[in-house]
């Protein structure tokens, strides 16, 4: 399953940096997000409908959603749009060391020395990428301008391309 994330997470940031060029982030999320809701709404529904909801736990879960999930989103692929989907997607080795620290401050956690060592090689990674050159700034004018013209005339294989019109669909 872990697999299947990263993948989908390439392909997503992959699609998501020319949808969000053109479009702006917020319509390529919150399309996005539909296709997601239609996908997954049928698996939780029945859970739902079963569930004891109590006024706390609704404000977590709304706030956990909005927050964590569609701000979170919209940050993600706004930064794909501006710094490419590489380098976007370093963000995400942070998450680790920071859900690490939250655990030990706010619910007063006990963490073993292997978390603290995959927290420091996720850090160590995403600083790894935060200091590889961006390929703009080697390449000349004339290369930079052949570069961008043929990435923004072809999106990808075919279903990254009916995706991508799917998502800028008016309707």
């Amino acid at each position: 399953m872990i697999m299947a994330a990263l993948v989908s997470y390439g392909f997503a940031l992959n699609i998501a940096r020319p949808l969000q060029q053109r479009n702006g982030a917020l319509p390529v999320i919150w399309r996005a997000q539909m296709v997601a809701l239609v996908l997954t709404a049928p698996l939780g529904v029945p859970h739902v409908i079963a569930a004891h909801w109590r006024p706390d736990s609704m404000v977590a879960l709304l706030a956990l959603g909005v927050l964590g999930t569609g701000v979170a989103h919209v940050v993600m692929s706004v930064a794909a749009g501006r710094l490419g989907a590489t380098r976007a997607s370093g963000t995400t080795f942070l998450i680790p060391a920071v859900a690490l620290v939250l655990g030990v401050v706010v619910r007063g956690e006990t963490v073993s020395l292997l978390s603290v060592g995959g927290s420091v090689m996720c850090v160590g990674g995403a600083w790894l990428m935060r200091r590889a050159q961006n390929p703009r700034e080697e390449a000349g004018a004339g290369e930079l301008q052949i570069r961008q013209s043929s990435s923004e005339s072809q999106i990808g294989p075919p279903i990254l391309k009916r995706a991508s019109q799917f998502l800028n669909s008016d309707t």
